[in-house]
């Protein structure tokens, strides 16, 4: 779950803090993953696995 979250709030950062991630990202070499149809593929991804995980989790405790 924590991966999902992660994964779906970088993801999320992106759309808020623009420059910031945009730095960050480039800075290391992973540029082009600041295409928009990738990301917002990924920030779904991201959020589905997070759901899964919460999904998993609760089941789990709920017995």
């Amino acid at each position: 779950m924590a991966l999902g979250l992660g994964g779906a709030v970088f993801a999320a950062l992106y759309y808020f803090a623009r420059f910031l991630v945009a730095g960050i990202v480039s800075a290391v070499g992973l540029g082009f993953i600041l295409n928009d149809s990738i990301l917002m593929g990924r920030l779904v991804m991201f959020l589905g696995l997070a759901g899964l995980g919460l999904y998993l989790a609760r089941r789990k405790h709920a017995h």
